[in-house]
């Protein structure tokens, strides 16, 4: 097991702190496992209770949807963190009934990943990447100026190569998820030690 080295996180956290100083628009590199939960404060304590109470920790997730369903059972969907970095395809969904009671899982627990967590590539070679991408795309509702001139962000982790492969193990390697502030596409999957777009998903269907 690869423990989280200090220097790694450091370094980072440099490259992110750089960006944002530079950047008079907005801050827009997200690293690590930020404190907050994505939810409604009423939803989070129904949340956290429901973790408690079946003795799940919710230290290595983070909270971005709650719902409950036409029988009472609730649903509350994930973000799951490895080495103080995100899993950008590997989200979990835990599942109870009308009691509170835990029943099922919707994804797989990553608790352990040997592999390397600095990143190699530069923010600005990332969101060139990117804006690359976007210049490329013919959809007739993607608005370039506004994406090109506006708040990229982008988000550093893990990436399962494999997450879509039935019945394969999970192999990670490090990337970036970029997309626009405020807006869930067009999005892209970068590999940092190849940079090579991975995906590029402008969220229309063909």
């Amino acid at each position: 097991m690869k423990k989280i080295l200090i220097p790694a996180i450091l370094f980072i956290a440099f490259a992110c702190e750089n960006s944002i100083e530079n950047s008079s628009v907005c801050p827009d590199c997200i690293k690590g496992k930020p404190e907050n939960h994505l939810i409604y404060a009423q939803d989070l304590t129904s949340a956290k209770l429901l973790f408690s109470s079946n003795n799940i920790n919710l230290d290595s997730y983070r909270i971005y949807e709650f719902g409950t369903d036409d029988i009472g059972y609730r649903h509350v969907r994930c973000y799951q963190y490895v080495n103080n970095l995100t899993l950008l395809n590997e989200k979990l969904i835990f599942h109870y009934d009308a009691f509170g009671k835990f029943k099922s899982l919707s994804g797989t627990i990553i608790t352990d990943i040997d592999c390397d967590s600095v990143p190699t590539m530069d923010i600005s070679d990332v969101k060139k990447m990117y804006l690359k991408k976007v210049g490329e795309d013919v959809a007739p509702n993607i608005d370039k100026t506004k994406i090109e001139n506006g708040c990229v962000l982008c988000e550093f982790g893990y990436y399962n190569v494999n997450a879509y492969v039935s019945f394969s193990t999970p192999e990670f390697i490090l990337a970036w998820k970029v997309r626009p502030e405020g807006s869930a596409y067009p999005f892209a999957y970068i590999n940092d030690s190849a940079k090579t777009v991975i995906h590029y998903i402008n969220g229309n269907s063909f």
